[in-house]
């Protein structure tokens, strides 16, 4: 390769390790516990109604079984330096395997009211490419550029639960009564699940032909003019929790980034721009500014100005009503699932620095002057307050809901970089 100039590094490497997980597992997740509560295993055994003895019930179920649960990682990749050192770049394939994956699964009731201890549930696999890659130029004479562009892609793919099912589920209720997080084989970890919206139904006679050609006469529960139209998916000719379907994927399919640096003279320019592709969230805030009966407070522009009317059948929210229903805001469907790709300025700086000639009379090595922006601009389509949702519900299992978590803020700083 000695002919090969432009090359000035180049280096192939690779990867296999197996790592061992405890996380969550507790030292007494084998054991059965027992503890004792004056509402629920108190007991009038004698039947005198004066009064009670004392009684144990199940406070932890145990798991003797349980393992570590091992990591598989496997990568591949190329590091180089190009261009007498103008560009350097890294990219990097990975795999996890994820075996024997520790979880703690809701069981039947017939198992008491313990706490369910982990077991060894589930396989996932995760793989994508990391690549980062880096420019250095001489642009002018005292114009200075350097650049750092990252990219990772990530798949997460659910592909063992356990012998006896494909699939568990996860996550709050959230006043549905039901779940919508559906871990299945096939599908990534924390997939949103519910029923698919088609549409309103927008007069009586709809409802009418729909119930009529109904296995049992009904079509859909709570079908009324101005509520929504699920979608059929298993084809039987009504609405049925078969119908339920996945809606949305919290994982982002990419998230990226790119660092700038200028310096001109004394003059220095940064700035740090991150995004996220491909993911969906939650927005569960809609529940509550939406739909009438589940808050009757403050609404929504939306809920105010294009919910359902007879004049205005084209609306995102259905008709507003005192009541809730299947049909509206009482189960998981679709009008939840909002896009939360963004690109966000994180940060953007100008700064100057003092000659020496002009500070050395006060006793100082340098000063430097600047302002800084963070979060100066965000550009997505999320409705929300923020689509980088910080610190609510980022379980292993359960995220990308935004419960109205508090945005990041946009902030103004003037400062001095002083040194003696």
């Amino acid at each position: 390769m000695k002919d090969l100039t432009w090359i000035r590094d180049l280096k192939i490497r690779a990867g296999w390790g197996v790592m061992g997980n405890q996380f969550n597992l507790a030292a007494t997740n084998q054991f059965y516990t027992y503890v004792s509560n004056l509402s629920a295993s108190y007991y009038d055994i004698s039947g005198t109604n004066t009064g009670t003895q004392l009684g144990f019930q199940t406070g932890q179920i145990g798991n003797p079984e349980a393992k570590w649960e091992k990591d598989i990682n496997s990568n591949i990749g190329i590091d180089a330096t190009l261009f007498k050192g103008a560009v350097d770049f890294s990219v990097d394939y990975y795999e996890k395997d994820i075996r024997d994956l520790l979880f703690n699964p809701t069981l039947p009731g017939t198992q008491g009211t313990g706490t369910v201890p982990f077991a060894n549930v589930a396989q996932v696999k995760n793989h994508g490419v990391d690549l980062q890659i880096n420019y250095h130029a001489n642009i002018l004479k005292d114009l200075k550029l350097t650049a750092t562009g990252t990219l990772t892609t990530f798949s997460n793919t659910i592909s063992q639960v356990t012998e006896t099912s494909n699939f568990f589920y996860s996550g709050g209720q959230r006043r549905f009564g039901v779940n919508f997080i559906r871990n299945q084989v096939g599908h990534p970890i924390g997939a949103f699940y519910g029923y698919n919206i088609v549409g309103f139904w927008n007069d009586a006679s709809e409802i009418t032909k729909a119930n009529a050609a109904a296995p049992g006469g009904v079509y859909q529960t709570a079908a009324g003019v101005g509520r929504f139209r699920y979608q059929d998916v298993d084809g039987d000719g009504k609405i049925t929790d078969a119908d339920r379907t996945f809606l949305g994927n919290p994982n982002p399919k990419y998230t990226y980034g790119l660092n700038l640096a200028l310096n001109y003279k004394a003059f220095d320019f940064s700035v740090f721009l991150y995004g996220s592709q491909g993911n969906q969230i939650w927005n569960n805030v809609l529940y509550w500014t939406d739909f009438y009966p589940s808050f009757a407070g403050a609404k929504s522009k939306t809920a105010l100005y294009n919910s359902w009317t007879p004049t205005n059948q084209n609306a995102k929210a259905p008709i507003q009503e005192n009541t809730g229903t299947f049909s509206t805001n009482n189960t998981p469907n679709s009008y939840y699932i909002e896009n939360g790709s963004y690109l966000r300025a994180k940060n953007i700086g100008i700064g100057y620095t003092l000659s020496k000639k002009a500070i050395t009379r006060f006793g100082m090595e340098s000063l430097r002057i600047y302002v800084q922006a963070a979060n100066l601009f965000t550009i997505t389509k999320y409705t929300g307050l923020d689509p980088e949702i910080n610190g609510n519900n980022n379980l292993v299992t359960e995220f990308g809901i935004d419960e109205g978590s508090y945005p990041s803020q946009r902030q103004y700083l003037v400062g001095l970089n002083v040194r003696f």
